[in-house]
């Protein structure tokens, strides 16, 4: 009875795998495509996990019967965990991407054949097919391993440049800064990992089995509340503009022709007065495609004009004014029957770990440790 029970655990993984995906694909009123990858690396998933279940219950027709769609599944698992996570951290959709999916149709369709074959065939005749399918199954292995390899890396290089896009675009992290998806992908790892020792590597334990599924169980879960709550990063607008910024001067090394330098001046003059004048700063959603708009102009310039004439990206710049603001607000007699998280909403920031960090960042202490300082 216990053995059952474990055993059983796939298949609830799987059931989670099913709920996630309707909840990713069918219950929302917009679709990003992120939300498509999303339910297509669910589905791939949930296939994984039902032909395992049917391994280990020994059902041998079916296992013969969805092999293909198990090569298909497994090998899909990481194009569709890349393009879920290239989808949600690039501004512009550029569609289904085909040629990821190139190598996993051709093994569901030779396995295909060979167990159409096997399950029609009799005698001897079966035993080549059913070595062809274990030869298959033994090159998709490699074949995936490779994969996998070549995928996490461009996996964590978009993660990379996403942590760069959010100082580039936004004066805030909350709730886009996926680190959620960092845990995604380490759990991503150790359940491939495991699935490999257990079932290609001879000497594991019925525990090591158990142990395995119950972290499956835990990472679906994971995965699935956090997907369903994440929220889009970049409105069409915003997608809009990063497409037609694409071959201007996108970085302060390029050398700038007199008439863009002669923008950057122009350009500095109102960028200040909202900034400074107006404390535009002090708005928590500010990204600086508001700004571009604001100034009828674009992020490229913008970008260009701080790094240039400040030394610093968008969110250091706007964070700095940000904390200069909170300074004299913690220090103000009149503000001292107000905490602490209430001074950092009030200059900008959404939480008070960011407005902790922040502080540190440019002060090299916290708001409270400032504020003890200031009145010794």
């Amino acid at each position: 009875m216990e053995n059952s029970f474990w055993k059983y655990i796939d298949v609830f993984s799987a059931v989670c795998c099913v709920v996630y995906a309707f909840q990713a694909l069918i219950l929302r009123k917009k679709l990003f495509s992120h939300h498509r990858y999303f339910f297509l690396f669910l589905a791939n998933l949930g296939t994984l996990l039902v032909f395992l279940s049917l391994v280990v219950f020994q059902v041998k027709i079916a296992v013969i019967t969805i092999f293909p769609f198990f090569e298909l599944a497994l090998l899909n698992l990481a194009p569709s965990m890349y393009l879920n996570v290239k989808s949600l951290v690039t501004p512009k959709d550029s569609g289904f991407r085909l040629k990821h999916f190139y190598i996993p149709l051709f093994f569901l369709l030779s396995t295909g054949i060979f167990s159409l074959l096997y399950l029609t065939q009799t005698g001897d005749i079966q035993v080549i097919y059913i070595l062809t399918i274990r030869y298959l199954f033994f090159a998709s292995t490699f074949v995936f391993v490779a994969q996998n390899v070549w995928y996490i890396y461009l996996i964590f290089r978009k993660l990379k440049e996403h942590r760069e896009n959010l100082l580039r675009y936004f004066s805030y992290s909350e709730k886009i800064d996926l680190s959620w998806l960092k845990v995604h992908v380490i759990g991503y790892i150790i359940f491939i990992s495991g699935m490999i020792i257990i079932n290609l590597l001879p000497g594991s334990s019925e525990l090591t089995s158990n142990i395995h599924r119950v972290f499956l169980f835990i990472y679906v879960n994971f995965i699935g509340i956090n997907a369903v709550r994440q929220v889009p990063i970049y409105s069409k607008e915003e997608e809009a503009e990063t497409e037609a910024e694409t071959g201007t001067v996108t970085t302060e090394s390029k050398e700038l022709s007199k008439k863009q330098q002669a923008t950057i001046d122009q350009l500095q003059h109102r960028f200040e007065q909202l900034i400074r004048a107006e404390q535009l700063y002090l708005d928590q959603d500010l990204t600086i495609f508001k700004l571009a708009k604001l100034m009828d102009s674009n992020t490229n310039y913008l970008s260009i004009l701080i790094n240039s004439r400040y030394q610093m990206n968008f969110a250091n710049y706007i964070n700095q004014q940000r904390i200069e603001y909170a300074k004299k607000a913690l220090l103000d007699k009149e503000n001292q029957d107000l905490t602490i998280e209430a001074i950092g909403n009030s200059a900008g920031f959404k939480s008070k770990s960011s407005f902790n960090a922040a502080f540190k960042k440019f002060e090299g202490t916290t708001p409270s440790e400032f504020i003890s300082r200031k009145r010794v």
